[in-house]
């Protein structure tokens, strides 16, 4: 089942390791995700991740609030 999920985000689930790596295959990103995660806690820095609907509900209400102040 996450292989589907992670096929339908198109890589958006590996979004920090993709910034990081451009040029890294997106079958390898995940090879990678741990690696940034201990590089971020020990940089004191959050590395935040959540579900599909959770981030397209963020994004949306962001859109949101950026649309209100125009």
């Amino acid at each position: 089942m996450y292989a589907l999920s992670a096929a339908r985000a198109g890589g958006l689930n590996y979004q920090i390791e993709h910034h990081l790596f451009p040029t890294l295959p997106r079958h390898n990103l995940a090879k990678v995700r741990g690696a940034v995660q201990r590089l971020c806690e020990k940089h004191g820095l959050v590395y935040e991740s959540c579900g599909m609907a959770t981030g397209t509900w963020r994004v949306l209400q962001r859109l949101a609030a950026v649309a209100a102040e125009a």
